[in-house]
């Protein structure tokens, strides 16, 4: 019994069967690893900086926040927290939590950003300022679409999830 399980389990992995619902998103998400990795090589042989953008909805929930320090003072990254929307609990609440965890944030860095621009009225799309992305969010429909892993790692920007919470 146990090695027909072994085998169905072998088979699944050679995709004969799919393992997961979102099997097919995992496997792009992997078949962008090596762009992602040879861009990144290029950029330091040319001694350009990595750019680096932690995503950040609540001021409260920064468990990149040790990594993001570490990365400041390593003169091969350029980090930047960039707070994003929370558009699930409505629009009033969305704008007083990215103002609260603005200010909270930039009274500690200096690289802090909104994602909003309060003259123009409309979300900033910042993807062209980053090369790898941390974010705490593992719910999509939470932010925008231009915010989520999907969307990041088509533009070739390598995104890693952060735990919020004991694992």
């Amino acid at each position: 019994m146990r090695i027909k399980f072994i085998q169905e389990f072998i088979d699944n992995i050679r995709g004969k069967k799919r393992l997961f619902a979102y099997e097919d998103e995992i496997n792009k998400v992997h078949k962008n690893y090596s762009v992602i990795e040879s861009h990144l090589r290029e950029k330091k042989q040319k001694g350009k900086k990595i750019r680096v953008c932690f995503l950040v909805i609540f001021d409260s929930v920064f468990p990149a926040k040790p990594i993001f320090e570490k990365m400041c003072d390593d003169n091969i990254f350029e980090p930047y927290i960039l707070v994003i929307p929370d558009v699930s609990r409505g629009t009033q609440n969305m704008f007083y939590q990215m103002r609260k965890t603005s200010e909270s944030l930039f009274a500690q860095y200096k690289q802090v950003y909104n994602s909003y621009d309060y003259n123009k009225k409309q979300f900033i799309d910042f993807s062209n300022k980053m090369d790898l992305c941390f974010f705490a969010n593992p719910y999509d429909a939470m932010t925008l679409k231009k915010y989520r892993i999907e969307t990041l790692n088509s533009l070739n920007i390598l995104c890693f999830y952060t735990s919020y919470g004991y694992v």
